[in-house]
């Protein structure tokens, strides 16, 4: 199999798959493969090859924000060679969970405010800040919703120092986050 040209592009907030090829002898089929970081890649959909030079067209859900492509294309002897890799990012899907803290830094008597932007519904969660040696200093359970979610943090029983922030639910946590308290 000979590949002519390989392109992912949004249409209708799914993952547009078109490809052509030059020569097909002997040809299987091609496997339509999608992944989450460009390294480890899921078969999605398998299409039969013509065995002869024609172009391609597949839809494919997306379900994260940004995913990676790829054809495995393979021959009737089971033998098979890779596309090139190629990557969509759809907007019309919600960013990757993110997590903000302000103000940062934090002075006495100020109120420190988390802000958690989830794609998704995560249910519980549990809310944790540590001090420089690690020490966990608070704890709080939280429940995420899809879209922004914010939490209030007690700043004013806390010594200066820098801080870190996570908030962890069943399989899954947020970045960690840095923020110093002062004595201002």
């Amino acid at each position: 199999i000979t590949l002519g040209s390989f392109t992912v592009e949004d249409q209708s907030c799914e993952a547009y798959l078109s490809w052509t090829t030059t020569m097909e002898l002997n040809a299987a089929a091609f496997d339509v493969q999608q992944s989450s970081d460009g390294v480890s890649f899921n078969t999605v959909a398998t299409v039969k090859a013509e065995d002869t030079a024609s172009t391609y067209s597949l839809a494919v859900p997306q379900q994260q924000r940004t995913a990676f492509y790829r054809l495995k294309m393979t021959d009737l002897d089971n033998t098979f060679t890779y596309s090139g890799i190629d990557v969509l990012s759809l907007s019309c899907l919600p960013a990757a969970q993110q997590l903000t803290l302000y103000p940062n830094p934090v002075g006495t008597g100020s109120s420190l405010e988390a802000r958690l932007v989830s794609p998704d519904d995560k249910g519980m969660a549990s809310l944790q800040v540590f001090d420089g040696s690690g020490r966990r200093v608070y704890t709080s359970m939280v429940t995420v919703n899809s879209g922004t979610n914010l939490y209030s943090l007690p700043a004013a029983g806390l010594a200066q120092g820098i801080y870190t922030v996570v908030i962890a639910g069943n399989g899954w946590r947020s970045d960690v986050i840095s923020f110093s308290k002062t004595g201002n």
